[in-house]
């Protein structure tokens, strides 16, 4: 029977992933019922999740967190807060800033208020999480009779106001990636008091998510978690290894199982749909597309052949030298809350919030990257986990997004709860 206490812990952590890792499943829901581009729906969601991490638990600041990392963490995001309110210059979307503050304000009280416990039950729902992701996103492509293999995969949703149809394949392309290394972190890691830990079943799911979330990944061919996977494969090898006779649960009849079905699979669909062709086809493209975008970042936009996503970032670097050049005294204090959009958050931090919002931003990200050294090194699955999803993040600081993003903070707050933390439960040393 399950205890009032587990329960508690199971519902937080259904919350918690459907916050951080929900999103992109979030995203297709609304689109499945016909809500379209819908803030409300998308702040009910993150209602529903805020209300399944309630705890009577009291409030521990200094014994609940990485406190360097909460230090410069919340500073920076005060500091965006304070020039929100008197140096504003997106008033138009006042409402939806507010509403964001407010989330991440609320879920830092829920953080920690929130078990360390919970670490050892994270794990299991992100796999699902990130598997109910993979199979939206595939049922949305093949239900679109417009997509064709070769072109980027994304659930596409239709604006209320335009008519139109649009989509992000780069949440998608960012679920194959956590789908991926908590797979293979649950195939290939094993711990003392880990939900699901030996259970043959989710075994089994985590070897069928591994290898559906790289599918995923090739089929979004988003470039930066591309880069970044790389980067995490590499980093793998450096993982802790836990080495215990006695638990004896690594069930290798059902993955012997599981690869030749995928085997006789392959090899029926490629007799009858030429599946290695089209593999070839997909391994060529992404080289293509990640090249060109790296020659044309190099180049500055110079190079003959340039990608557009890239280029949108050279000239952003352009506009920044330029407002320099003009203006450099606007960069000691900063031109102002969401000044201009620039695709590169650390960038974007400098222009925004001037030289001290850039040391704070650049300072709290590169301790992170230490703690990163000392987590992958863990016992623990899922303080693994969190020191190799953050090198995805780390890489889309220089090529996605805002250094304000809610996405990103969502998870920087998490790393500042969590982020070499120890459970209070047993861990294997």
């Amino acid at each position: 029977m399950m205890t009032a206490n587990k329960f508690t812990l199971n519902r937080q952590a259904i919350g918690l992933t459907l916050i951080w890792i929900g999103p992109p499943l979030i995203f297709f829901i609304r689109d499945l019922l016909g809500f379209g581009n819908s803030t409300i729906f998308t702040g009910l969601s993150y209602i529903l999740g805020c209300f399944l991490m309630l705890n009577s638990k009291p409030l521990s600041f200094y014994k609940s967190q990485n406190i360097v990392l909460a230090f410069l963490g919340y500073f920076f995001l005060g500091l965006a807060f304070i020039y929100f309110l008197i140096f504003n210059l997106e008033k138009n979307a006042f409402s939806s800033d507010v509403i964001n503050f407010g989330i991440l304000f609320v879920l830092i009280l829920l953080l920690l208020r929130t078990d360390d416990e919970i670490q050892n039950y994270l794990p299991f729902y992100i796999l699902i999480c990130t598997l109910l992701v993979n199979v939206a996103l595939i049922y949305s492509i093949s239900t679109n009779p417009n997509y064709v293999l070769g072109a980027r995969a994304t659930v596409q949703y239709n604006s209320q106001s335009s008519g139109d149809f649009s989509g992000n394949p780069q949440i998608y392309g960012r679920n194959g990636v956590i789908g991926m290394v908590i797979s293979l972190l649950l195939m290939l890691k094993k711990q003392l008091n880990l939900v699901g830990g030996k259970s043959k079943l989710v075994t089994l799911l985590a070897h069928f998510n591994f290898v559906f979330s790289f599918v995923v990944l090739v089929l979004t061919q988003t470039r930066g978690n591309l880069i970044s996977l790389v980067v995490i494969l590499f980093l793998f090898l450096f993982l802790k290894r836990n080495k215990i006779d006695h638990l004896e649960y690594s069930h290798k009849n059902v993955v012997k199982g599981y690869y030749l079905v995928v085997i006789s699979l392959l090899i029926y669909f490629n007799d009858k749909y030429q599946i290695i062709d089209k593999i070839t086809m997909y391994y060529d493209q992404i080289l293509y597309v990640v090249n060109r975008a790296i020659n044309t970042g190099v180049t500055m936009g110079k190079a003959g052949d340039n990608d557009p996503s890239a280029m949108g970032r050279v000239n952003s670097i352009e506009f920044v030298q330029k407002e320099f050049f003009y203006k450099p005294y606007n960069f000691i204090l900063g031109n102002g809350f969401k000044y201009r959009y620039l695709d590169i958050p650390v960038l974007e931090a400098w222009v925004n919030f001037g030289l001290f919002g850039l040391f704070l931003f650049i300072l709290f990200n590169l301790y992170i990257l230490y703690s990163v050294t000392i987590s992958i090194r863990s016992s623990s699955i899922f303080q693994n986990f969190l020191g190799l999803i953050y090198l995805n993040v780390f890489i889309t600081l220089f090529t996605s997004g805002r250094p304000v993003d809610t996405i990103y903070w969502i998870f920087y707050l998490i790393l500042i709860r969590f982020m070499n933390v120890k459970s209070n439960q047993y861990i294997l040393k």
